[in-house]
């Protein structure tokens, strides 16, 4: 059985040591991390519910105390992004995203597994 590598990618300053042209690493992306513009990811995570997302202009600067309280901050056009994507999206509803390449995260699978204990997307 070949070993499959996978790289989870944040939004940390290490981002920028990921080899990006290694082809047996599969890059996989969060949340907002597109605004980094990345040489390339293979599948994308938000599993942040899209109803508490709050989206603020380009350039403009949104501090916590700024925001709703249990809103999740994300760039005007980010759900249009999501679903340009030609890779898998990994959401909490791929109905909701309603594109071909939206996935449903298998959290029910995945907690069955392994607990459910999740302290951040990754």
């Amino acid at each position: 059985m070949s070993e499959r590598r996978i790289c989870i990618m944040g939004t940390a300053p290490t981002w920028k040591q990921i080899p990006w042209d290694d082809p047996t690493l599969e890059i996989w992306g969060l949340n907002d991390a597109h605004l980094l513009k990345l040489p390339r990811v293979d599948r994308w995570f938000d599993l942040h519910p899209f109803d508490q997302m709050y989206f603020r202009d380009p350039g403009q600067k949104i501090f916590a105390h700024d925001k709703p309280a249990g809103m999740f901050l994300r760039p005007a056009g980010h759900l249009e992004w999501l679903r340009a994507q030609t890779i898998p999206v990994y959401v909490q509803d791929a109905a909701d995203l309603g594109t071909p390449n939206a996935r449903t995260f298998p959290k029910a699978a995945i907690t069955a597994k392994f607990g459910p204990h999740f302290a951040s997307s990754p």
